[in-house]
């Protein structure tokens, strides 16, 4: 039995990561890019995870294991998501503070 990778938060990261390193090299995709891709990828993993628990609930998929999977890979990237929202604002916040 393998373990698979929660690939919504690993794509998030791998979005974020590639942002700080866009910063040093011109790699011509700006953040806002980065971050709609990010986003994109948190709907995603929502979406799978909706649709396989309406498969479960209607009756069309009988394997409870790959919905418990899918709603916990939906909530850890929604959370990760959250924590970096959080962050971004509380940096926004901290230089709308400085003086000069």
């Amino acid at each position: 039995m393998s373990i698979d990778s929660v690939s919504g938060v690993g794509s998030l990261l791998n979005a974020l990561n590639a942002t700080s390193s866009a910063t040093t090299e011109n790699t011509g995709t700006s953040f806002s890019e980065l971050l709609k891709s990010a986003l994109d990828q948190v709907d995603e993993t929502v979406d799978a995870n909706q649709t396989g628990t309406l498969q479960l609930l209607s009756g069309q998929s009988t394997d409870i294991h790959t919905s418990l999977i899918e709603a916990q890979k939906a909530e850890l990237t929604l959370n990760l998501a959250v924590q970096v929202r959080n962050k971004v604002v509380d940096a926004y916040k901290e230089v709308m503070n400085m003086q000069m």
